[in-house]
């Protein structure tokens, strides 16, 4: 591929399958609280009043800017943006790598941002 220095990547990490330094982190993130469930506590448990959000995992009250950052924090966030049906997937943890793996690389982003102003469902 003969690209200038200043073109895009994003076309080329397409058609490659490589996935962009903020979908890596995605990835690991989610497989990491997929893998540790039982270190969160969802909605359900926090709050005994039925949502559509009651199968999400609780996101803590946090001021502090640097905490909000963190992983803990974020990666709860980026769960809690999967759709249901790809949350339900985490029983079968290779089906879902490959599922979000598939997402990430059709997706390429290249921030935080843009994974959750995309819409999901």
């Amino acid at each position: 591929m003969n690209l200038s220095k200043n073109a895009s990547c994003w076309q080329p990490f397409k058609e490659l399958n490589i996935l962009t330094v903020p979908s890596q982190y995605i990835l690991s993130v989610l497989l990491f609280h997929t893998k540790n469930k039982d270190q969160f506590k969802t909605n359900s448990q926090m709050h005994k009043i039925a949502t559509q959000q009651t199968f999400d995992l609780y996101i803590p009250a946090a001021n502090l800017p640097i905490y909000q950052k963190g992983v803990d924090y974020q990666g709860i966030k980026i769960c809690n943006h999967l759709p249901k049906t790809t949350k339900d997937l985490s029983c079968d943890k290779n089906k879902l790598k490959l599922t979000l793996k598939r997402y990430l690389l059709r997706n390429s982003f290249y921030n935080l941002k843009k994974y959750f102003e995309t819409y999901l469902y």
